[in-house]
């Protein structure tokens, strides 16, 4: 990959992001909308008025944190003939929520179902509980042999791909989901990702972009899930150059939906890209607090005080912290930073790592 020289706002915006782990070039856009979930049979207007209710109430209950009542609420729609798998889904989705023992009774309910005589949906819900990935990969397999034409088959193969590291795989395996079902929406998702780590960022903002406008209101969606695509989302604007717009999105995700490092990880980038120090160094502070462990925030607090703010005493102090941090490390990413916090520290804190 090349890189252009940079004028010094992209460049500290190039150095922000660089410690929240994103560096995409760009690619030619395709433009996508909303008639694509519109259409889908896995559209929320194919629903009836009874089960949307049902699944409205048990996602209440699931995101105020009662993830037995919602487990109860769905247990007789979800063992019914026929339910549909979005619903059988959450049902799952609230158990494994709920105590370890609810839970390993859900996880040895659904390996049971796929022993016997399972449907599709059966494997593929054994495949999301599945202990090992060998257990996962073979129920796939099976349930993409049951019903080649069931999208969730193809989109929960695309995702055991990603998890295997296979992003080829899982880029094939999404787009089979998508011929099937253009407007299914966890294939989706999944797809903005790929797009995302194929440094194809216009295409991935578009189709971030449209599968939030398309997934408001549906209790199928969790507010989690949301919250990430709008982290994701920012993520690649502010690596795109909008700070203004990365800040908007990072400010409409709430504290409780989750991924409290990540957002004030970004906040700090947005701000130190804007030309806004002091607020930076705020966010970085703010993201050591939510994760004391991790070592993200402690490089952008040493970087904002070195660089930024000119503070050399707090720069030394902030680069020990992160030297202290990575002592013992064994991954390659701390090894680094602790390297260069010892160079930085021997030539002092003023001098450029």
């Amino acid at each position: 990959m090349s890189f252009r020289r940079l004028r010094p706002r992209r460049a500290r915006l190039g150095a922000a992001l660089a410690l929240v782990a994103l560096a995409l070039a760009c690619g030619g856009p395709k433009r996508r909308d909303t008639r694509a979930f519109e259409n889908s049979p896995d559209n929320l207007a194919q629903l009836g008025g009874e089960q949307l209710d049902l699944l409205a109430r048990a996602r209440a209950r699931l995101e105020s944190g009662d993830p037995d009542g919602a487990g109860a609420l769905l247990e007789e729609a979800a063992a019914a003939p026929g339910a549909q798998f979005a619903l059988r889904r959450l049902h799952q989705e609230a158990w494994l929520q709920a105590s370890p023992e609810a839970a390993s009774a859900h996880v040895e309910a659904a390996r049971r179902r796929a022993e016997e005589r399972p449907t599709c949906h059966d494997l593929l819900l054994w495949a999301r509980v599945a202990p090992t990935a060998e257990l996962r990969r073979a129920a796939l397999e099976q349930a993409l042999a049951l019903d080649p034409r069931e999208p969730w088959a193809h989109y929960a193969w695309a995702h055991s791909r990603a998890l295997d590291g296979d992003w080829g795989g899982a880029a094939d395996a999404v787009q089979r989901a998508l011929e099937i079902d253009p407007g299914h929406r966890a294939a989706r998702r999944l797809e903005a990702a790929i797009l995302a780590r194929g440094a194809r960022s216009d295409e991935a903002i578009n189709a971030l972009e449209v599968w939030l406008d398309a997934t408001v209101g549906d209790p199928r969606v969790g507010a989690g899930e949301r919250a990430s695509a709008r982290l994701d989302l920012a993520h690649l604007v502010l690596e795109r150059g909008n700070a203004a717009r990365a800040l908007e999105l990072l400010r409409a995700v709430h504290p409780s939906e989750g991924g409290e490092l990540t957002r004030w990880c970004l906040i700090a980038a947005a701000e130190q890209a804007a030309g806004r120090p002091a607020p930076a160094l705020e966010a970085a502070q703010s993201a050591a607090r939510a994760s004391p462990a991790d070592l993200t925030p402690k490089v952008q607090i040493a970087l904002l005080r070195q660089h930024d703010l000119r503070d050399p005493q707090g720069a030394a102090a902030a680069w020990r912290a992160v030297l202290d941090a990575t002592r013992g490390a064994t991954d390659l990413a701390a090894l680094i930073q602790g390297l260069r916090a010892r160079v930085v520290l021997e030539r002092g804190a003023g001098a450029a790592p």
